[in-house]
């Protein structure tokens, strides 16, 4: 099981900022600067004006400047170091967010990609000449791609991103549905949220690999069809999300709901599920407890929740919203038309015990 430090360092790890390395060593690498383009476009989109970039001739490595933004440019630059064959490579085994997707699509067609200085024989002796013909001419293009991202993305943005989007809200609105159905059967339900995990991070570098997909699909369907065995009588329903990280790989979200009558002991069992997980995945799993965490939520939308919970539906929806989130940093490109998240109902056998609801004012 991971500890509650190391599992928010994992986390922070699939949302890249900061200053970008201006070399890239291995695919991580190249998955960490592509991912960095949606923060690049916003920044760009946020802009006052157009962003110029300019020749730099005091400068050594990288010898383009953006005016009032270093940082900004060296996360262009490293991500222009890229060849068009790698960022075409990984358009095929992501879905971008929408304004990142406009602006690769324009450095694309601007032939941006593979930016080597030397190249343009700028550096000569590890001096830089104060002029380049063909440097200039690769700032024209430059400025003339980020110029169109902010021209196409007021036009196409709002739209691009609501349709984005709108798989994660009706997400939402099928596990709001599973609780308040489930609100309306039994008077108290107890929410376990466990996170599942890859010990090796698997599937950090195969991501569309069918084989790997499905070995990942195959660990969640045993540990389902365990989970459904072992509390036959306790268990009312799920749900559960497939998730990519560049830091964490595949990876699952789920919460699980237990007829509260029969069931109190939520950190208990969420450990009991993550060894479970670790079973069924022959070890190679590990998995995080959220409920014992509770005390370190903002707002808990965990452990026992009733009808006369105090905030209920704003505690339910702070975890619902976590769970159907929009993947915005690479949405998973799975094989066919495969599920990334569902929610299931678990028929309960007559005379289960529980007192039953005749109306639900759930969320």
């Amino acid at each position: 099981m991971l500890n509650h430090q190391d599992y928010f360092l994992l986390s922070t790890q699939d949302h890249p900022g900061g200053e970008a390395s201006l070399e890239l060593n291995n695919s991580t690498d190249a998955i960490a600067s592509i991912f960095s383009m949606e923060d690049v476009a916003k920044r760009i989109i946020a802009m006052s004006s157009d962003p110029y970039f300019i020749v730099d001739p005091n400068r050594g490595n990288p010898v383009i400047i953006l005016h009032s933004d270093r940082v900004l440019c060296e996360k262009i630059i490293c991500f222009l170091r890229l060849s068009e064959n790698e960022v075409r490579e990984l358009s095929e085994r992501y879905k971008f967010h929408p304004l990142a997707r406009i602006l690769i699509n324009a450095f694309l067609d601007e032939d941006l990609f593979g930016f080597d200085e030397y190249h343009f024989d700028v550096v000569m002796n590890g001096l830089v000449r104060g002029y380049s013909a063909g440097m200039n001419n690769y700032c024209s293009r430059l400025n003339k791609a980020v110029s169109g991202l902010r021209k196409v993305s007021s036009i196409e943005g709002g739209d691009l991103s609501r349709n984005f989007v709108r798989s994660a809200q009706q997400n939402l609105k099928s596990l709001k549905e599973l609780f308040n159905n489930l609100l309306s059967i039994r008077s108290k339900i107890l929410a376990v949220r466990v996170d599942l995990l890859y010990r090796d991070a698997f599937g950090v570098e195969e991501l569309g690999s069918e084989e790997i997909y499905q070995q990942v699909r195959s660990d969640r369907e045993n540990f389902i069809a365990e989970i459904r065995k072992i509390y036959c009588d306790g268990l009312m329903g799920y749900a559960w999300k497939l998730e990519y990280g560049r830091g964490r790989g595949y990876h699952y979200h789920t919460v699980f709901f237990f007829d509260g009558a029969l069931h109190q002991q939520d950190i208990k069992i969420g450990m009991q599920l993550g060894n479970i997980w670790i079973k069924q995945t022959e070890s190679r799993g590990t998995f995080h407890n959220c409920n014992a965490y509770k005390e370190q939520y903002l707002i808990c939308g965990v452990g026992m929740l009733t009808h006369s919970t105090p905030d209920l539906s704003e505690r339910f929806d702070a975890m619902a919203n976590y769970l159907t989130k929009s993947d915005f940093h690479g949405r998973l490109r799975l094989p066919g038309r495969q599920r990334s998240f569902q929610t299931s109902f678990c028929k309960k056998k007559k005379g289960t015990r529980g007192r039953p609801r005749l109306n639900s004012n759930a969320t």
